[in-house]
């Protein structure tokens, strides 16, 4: 599950990039502070996260030592491990 949500923000964030080179295009060079591009990558983490949580059947998705749907922070979220298995099937 956090393979494709990690797919997810990368396309996202690969999109956002794109977007905002179109809308700017005297802009030649590529160069941003690592930590404020890791900033937007890590709230889109939250929030697929999130998502997940209120939308996914069953209750998938929770965040460590909790029971039941809930947002999972950033680089916290996790599957049980009796989850994994039926999430990696979808």
């Amino acid at each position: 599950m956090r393979s494709r949500i990690a797919a997810a923000v990368q396309q996202t964030t690969e999109a956002f990039w794109a977007a905002v080179s179109r809308a700017f295009p005297e802009v030649t060079i590529g160069d941003a502070d690592p930590l404020e591009v890791l900033r937007p990558e890590q709230l889109m983490t939250g929030a697929v996260a999130s998502w997940l949580a209120e939308n996914q059947p069953h209750g998938l998705w929770t965040a460590p030592n909790q029971s039941g749907p809930t947002a999972a922070p950033a680089g916290a979220e996790t599957l049980r491990p009796d989850q994994e298995t039926a999430a990696n099937a979808r």
